[in-house]
């Protein structure tokens, strides 16, 4: 079995962050606890990571969210429901 590395060409992202890895640290976290998102990152601290869409909720129940963090975790949990989780470009 081989894994062939494409080109990328374009990736495509939010005009506004989410959420900040650096200024939201209890919500990520709570993120790496349920998704691992520490371990996706790469050595700079940035990268694609994959978040699950049950893990995102259950923050949204369990921390007390800043109104704005809240509302883009959900849009991003309605415009990741089809795949049961939301890509996150961390730079």
């Amino acid at each position: 079995m081989s894994v062939r590395a494409y080109r990328v060409i374009e990736i495509k992202h939010e005009d506004v962050p989410s959420f900040n890895l650096y200024s939201n640290s209890e919500l990520v976290e709570f993120l790496d606890r349920h998704s691992g998102l520490y371990s996706q990152l790469n050595d700079g601290g940035g990268g694609v990571v994959t978040i699950d869409i049950e893990a995102l909720e259950a923050a949204l129940e369990a921390l007390e969210l800043e109104d704005d963090i809240a509302e883009a975790l959900k849009k991003d949990i309605e415009a990741g429901k089809d795949i049961g989780c939301v890509e996150y470009d961390c730079f």
